[in-house]
């Protein structure tokens, strides 16, 4: 209502039924009274307050604005976000504040600046709760700018067990080179090598764009320094060696002739190169479960799913399962297989969903996932398969409980509810399981 519509003796009430904390929004929406003016971020943004609140909640603004040591009204806060900012005066205004990925850590460092802690330990139980691998490298470096210790630790866990994931999202390649250097170094990153170094010329190629270089190779390599031989290069494979590093110029010709003829002559050394297998990735020990007695006639054309249910009497990591190849072997027969795991009659939301391509030549071959999977004691899941090739054996005379000895496991078969083309218990495909004790 404006003022010129206000009849005399009327008194525009918009305080009536309305909280402490709702009058005090209003009060710092509208700006009103506001008797300090903060200047906040790179581009000055004018946020106002009112001195009171900011008193009578903070120590530091207490300080700010009381005593001889009170500052003028007009404050510069050119560190933080302006929406960052304003969200923490108006938790200060009316004791809530919307928290989510994109603010926390702003919020946790503008609650640290003035003293507010239960602000400080709503952000901290905030990033807590929502660390996943997309964040993980975020919330690494915010939990060590603010002496988080725990949080940091569960962060780099998180970052080191979903390795892969960790290294090729945005958040790594935002990294200072500290943390770089710190997972990169870590024996029980579950990473392959080749995603390392695919990583580690990324973060370099990020690193030129802050530092206003052009990417270059030799840029790359000054930027990097130390760091590029945390890549452990004799772990990779001649032919990325010869592609991809190659092409990435960070390492010169006579660097990988070396190590090339290390793989040849181990004796002659290789240094400065670090040629430690990481742990993470240290093949376990296969065992096989066999759920057929004999094998049969063809019975897979050149499309078609199978499936089976199974469940397991101890807990064990799954690494694949065999399959069998052509029924007439002669040369190499090529397959197309995508693999899916899951709960029986759970979401679908898959454990894991695989696609690779083999090359075949014997009566069976393995599908091995690159990461095992854990499969719970006494729980049902089923393993679907799709085989796209040549028309491949299948066997007979399948049993519904196989007991393993060589590790004490019992597992248990039953037909899945997805029955395709003939694979159940007694029959078909997927002649055995691939896997580890826990």
């Amino acid at each position: 209502m404006a003022a010129s519509d206000i009849r005399p003796g009327f008194v525009d009430n918009w305080q009536a039924g309305k909280t402490v904390a709702e009058c005090n929004r209003r009060m710092f929406d509208t700006e009103e009274s506001c008797d300090v003016t903060f200047r906040v971020g790179s581009s000055g943004q004018v946020i106002k307050a009112h001195s009171y609140v900011l008193i009578s909640r903070s120590c530091v603004f207490h300080a700010m604005f009381t005593g001889s040591l009170a500052e003028r009204s007009d404050v510069s806060v050119p560190e933080i976000e302006p929406s960052h900012f304003r969200q923490c005066l108006l938790y200060l205004y009316t004791d809530d504040a919307d928290i989510d990925a994109d603010n926390a850590t702003g919020l946790l460092y503008a609650s640290r600046k003035y003293d507010i802690t239960a602000l400080e330990l709503k952000c901290l139980d905030f990033l807590k709760m929502h660390l996943s691998v997309d964040n993980a490298c975020v919330i690494l470096e915010a939990a060590d700018r603010f002496d988080e210790k725990q949080l940091y630790q569960e962060a780099l866990t998180l970052v080191k067990n979903e390795g892969e994931q960790s290294l090729l999202s945005s958040g790594f390649l935002a990294l200072s080179q500290q943390f770089v250097d710190e997972i990169l170094e870590s024996d029980d990153l579950a990473a392959r090598e080749h995603v390392i170094f695919t990583a580690v010329n990324n973060w370099a190629e990020a690193e030129c764009g802050r530092q206003g270089r052009a990417i270059t190779p030799q840029a790359k390599k000054s930027i990097l320094g130390d760091t590029l031989m945390k890549v452990r290069f004799p772990l990779l494979k001649s032919a990325f060696l010869e592609d991809e590093v190659k092409a990435s110029g960070l390492l010169s010709d006579s660097e990988r002739r070396k190590i090339l003829d290390y793989r040849d002559n181990p004796g002659n050394g290789v240094h400065p190169f670090n040629t430690k297998e990481r742990t993470a990735n240290i093949k376990l020990p296969m065992h096989y479960v066999h759920r057929y007695r004999t094998e049969t006639l063809p019975c897979v054309r050149n499309s078609s799913t199978h499936s089976i249910s199974f469940s397991t009497s101890n807990d064990v990591m799954l690494l694949g399962y065999q399959l069998y190849g052509p029924h007439t072997p002669s040369g190499v027969s090529f397959y197309n297989v995508t693999s899916t795991l899951d709960y029986e009659d759970a979401d679908p939301n898959a454990m894991i969903h695989d696609a690779q391509k083999y090359e075949v030549n014997e009566d069976t071959f393995d599908v091995l996932w690159e990461k095992a999977v854990a499969i719970s004691a006494n729980l049902w899941y089923t393993l679907e398969v799709e085989i796209r090739g040549h028309y491949t054996c299948c066997g007979t005379g399948g049993r519904e409980q196989v007991a393993c000895d060589a590790t004490n496991v019992i597992f248990n078969f039953r037909n899945s509810n997805q029955i395709v083309n003939g694979t159940r218990v007694t029959q078909g495909q997927i002649p055995a399981l691939i896997y580890c004790p826990a």
